[in-house]
């Protein structure tokens, strides 16, 4: 009897181990602020989608549609966040420009997923943030 059960509790431990080493699901290594109008930046490979707010741009919570993204099990790779503003100003000035800046939400996947468009998602052919791209947010995911 102490031999099945010592048995098994070994099994046990041995299938516990070899899953918990195998990852399914992407993590957030890390996000940065990125510069895209100083800076020469240039998209990686992958399939990109476009968030569409539709007047939803103030407010917005970019961490928490991180988030879901992930619950959703959607193999994320970088996401890019550039917050809507009715003013841009240049990093180092105080001197703003009246313009009405467009929020962006920019996921870039490995390969195409049809849910992204029941998420409120557009695919998207050439990845962009748009003008007044100084702090881009960027989340990075492994």
């Amino acid at each position: 009897m102490t031999k099945k059960i010592l048995s098994l509790s070994l099994l046990l431990l041995i299938f516990a181990s070899c899953n918990s080493s195998k990852q399914t699901q992407p993590k957030m290594t890390h996000t940065s602020i990125e510069d895209h109008v100083n800076n020469t930046f240039e998209f990686l490979q992958g399939v990109y989608y476009i968030y569409v707010f539709d007047g939803q741009a103030y407010g917005f919570n970019d961490s928490a549609l991180a988030e879901q993204l992930l619950q959703e099990k959607i193999a994320v790779k970088d996401i890019w966040y550039k917050g809507g503003s009715s003013m841009c100003v240049a990093p180092g000035s105080n001197i703003g420009t009246t313009a009405l800046v467009q929020p962006v939400f920019l996921v870039r996947l490995e390969t195409n997923n049809e849910k992204m468009q029941t998420l409120g998602f557009e695919k998207v052919r050439e990845p962009s943030v748009g003008d007044c791209a100084y702090n881009v947010k960027h989340y990075i995911f492994k």
